[in-house]
């Protein structure tokens, strides 16, 4: 009897230690549980590309910051994160001038972003005043994510960002140009790692870069899932895949949103399209009552449809002028109004400076904002030597010559070009006007540039390095210095601005090389380098020749002597 309690109790007593074990084991695979059920989940992702400052509504009922508000608010989740890929402020003139209150930041806070990337566009770059509103607005601004912030700038700004929607991880980054692209690439990889490191599930990145960019990063670096391009202003319905990432981009102007749900679990795209925004949307209150009071700043300080002129001709647009390496009217009127700027100054405009020319009939001064392009930014005076001004006609004659979209418009200044000359060896002749007169270009003296944030880049990417005595960036925007020079020349905007560039200058003139001498006639820094490399090649050729040529005949000549000995 005692036998038989005794196994019955053994039996028992390896039963418990079953269950023990089991229960353990459930202990042990319930954080793997709980942990694959938070994956398990689908982010949606609301994005918005190139709005460019379309704060009200057009024509159609479309657009407008307000309605964009009521269409993101109407299609948020607890899962979702609302990101701009750039560009959002780029036609808000008070973004440049008006501070606080015409900050973009603090409108989208209002309208419920959670990222935005600070894109290179410097016509409205007044950088302490958007700084100052970033530290003191009332709504909550966006992370604002940037490769390359301006100094001002740089405490608000962040390489990446990361939020916690509904237990879902996602790390925000920026894809921006500020170097060279393998630059751009390297800090790429060491931004995924910062995000990976903070146990991200979802990495999207916010780029300005070009398509095929995006698609090399997207190749090179497998752990980006979102590439939302910012750049292009394509309207894209079905996400482009690259690598593991999927490319998406919601059109111009505001018109419609992007929404994309994402299977974490699956690392893939389970649905994306674009919402288009009909006349039929709400505007959302909040957001109407900041739009009213910015518009209020900005008609107060400066009107963006004050008529400063009227146009009798359609300035050159940029299709047309990039197709020749030549001087345009819309060139002429940028360069003008830069060399106005001080006293017996060149003006220099890169074509990349510039987007499409003035159009017939009245121009306001959101036409002249239009004419810029987003890389234009703040005048910069420099003060150079004669020597360095021709170095500025070479990259033109070399660059812009074969790269007309690079091509440079100056204003004080003509020069001669030998097109068949060597690369930076091309120009022949500089001359500067000074006291009503044309004069030839001095290499020891010094003269003023007033030109542009952008067409200084242009001028710093040249492989010839351009020395600059003085660099100064002043407070005048390149737009600015426009309206300043037409509205001058009207007070009541009924001058005709194009009866001024009805004959477009010469200010690069092409010339034929008829003599050996006038090829070799005044070289360049560069072409004088080039001639040396040259003959020292050039001997080098010869002396193999000639060494070639002895060989032989010491040859030939033992030959000889063996024959006669024979």
């Amino acid at each position: 009897m005692k036998g038989h309690v005794r196994a019955q109790m053994n039996r028992f007593a390896k039963w418990l230690v079953v269950l023990i074990g089991l229960l353990a084991l459930l202990g042990a695979a319930s954080p793997v549980l709980a942990k694959s059920a938070s994956k398990a989940k689908t982010l949606r992702v609301i994005y918005t590309t190139r709005v460019d400052g379309q704060m009200n509504s057009d024509a159609k009922g479309r657009g407008g910051a307000a309605k964009l508000a009521a269409l993101i608010k109407a299609n948020r989740t607890d899962n979702t994160i609302v990101v701009d890929g750039g560009g959002f402020g780029n036609g808000l003139l008070n973004a440049a001038v008006y501070g606080e209150v015409g900050d973009p930041w603090s409108l989208m806070g209002t309208m419920g972003y959670d990222a935005a990337l600070q894109t290179n566009d410097n016509r409205f770059a007044a950088y302490s005043k958007q700084a100052k509103a970033v530290k003191t607005q009332k709504n909550q601004a966006p992370k604002i994510v940037s490769r390359s912030a301006p100094s001002a700038l740089e405490k608000q700004t962040e390489r990446i960002a990361v939020f916690n929607k509904g237990g879902i991880k996602v790390g925000v980054m920026a894809l921006s140009s500020g170097g060279s692209f393998w630059t751009t690439a390297q800090q790429a990889r060491q931004d995924i790692a910062r995000l990976k490191d903070n146990h991200c599930d979802v990495i999207v990145a916010l780029s300005d870069l070009t398509d095929s960019q995006n698609k090399t990063i997207a190749r090179l670096n497998h752990r980006i899932n979102i590439i939302v391009d910012g750049r292009s202003g394509r309207e894209i319905d079905d996400p482009i895949t690259a690598g593991k990432a999927a490319i998406v981009s919601a059109g111009k102007n505001g018109t419609q949103i992007g929404v994309m749900d994402y299977r974490v679990d699956a690392q893939e795209v389970k649905t994306d399209g674009l919402i288009p925004m009909g006349a039929n949307v709400k505007n959302d209150q909040d957001t109407a009552d900041q739009v009213g009071q910015i518009s209020a700043a900005l008609t107060q300080q400066i009107d963006p449809s004050k008529v400063l002129a009227v146009s009798q001709q359609d300035f050159t647009s940029k299709k047309t002028r990039t197709k020749k390496f030549a001087d345009n009217d819309t060139g002429n009127l940028v360069s003008d109004a830069y060399a106005a700027q001080a006293d017996g100054a060149v003006g220099v405009v890169a074509e990349s400076s510039l987007k499409d020319g003035l159009a017939l009939g009245d121009v306001t001064v959101q036409n002249v904002v239009d004419l810029f392009s987003r890389n234009s930014g703040r005048l910069v005076k420099l003060t150079v030597s004669g020597e360095t001004l021709r170095d500025f006609c070479e990259v033109d004659a070399t660059i812009g010559y074969l790269a007309t979209g690079r091509q440079l418009y100056f204003s004080g200044l003509t020069y001669d070009y030998a097109p068949s000359r060597t690369p930076f060896n091309r120009v022949t002749q500089v001359r500067v006007k000074a006291d009503g007169k044309w004069q030839a270009v001095r290499a020891n003296r010094h003269y003023t540039v007033i030109t542009d944030q952008g067409t200084v880049q242009v001028l710093e990417a040249a492989p010839m390095k351009i020395a600059v005595k003085k660099q100064k960036i002043q407070s005048t925007l390149g737009w600015q210095a426009v309206v300043s020079a037409v509205g001058s020349q009207s007070k009541d905007g009924a001058a005709d601005l194009s009866a001024n560039y009805v004959v477009t200058r010469n200010a690069k003139k092409a010339v034929q090389i008829r003599t050996v001498g006038a090829y070799f006639k005044n070289p360049s820094r560069f072409g004088v380098l080039t001639y040396c490399v040259a003959i020292v090649v050039l001997a080098l050729i010869v002396s193999v020749i000639i060494s070639r040529q002895m060989k032989k005949q010491n040859g030939l000549t033992r030959r000889g002597q063996r024959g006669r000995k024979l």
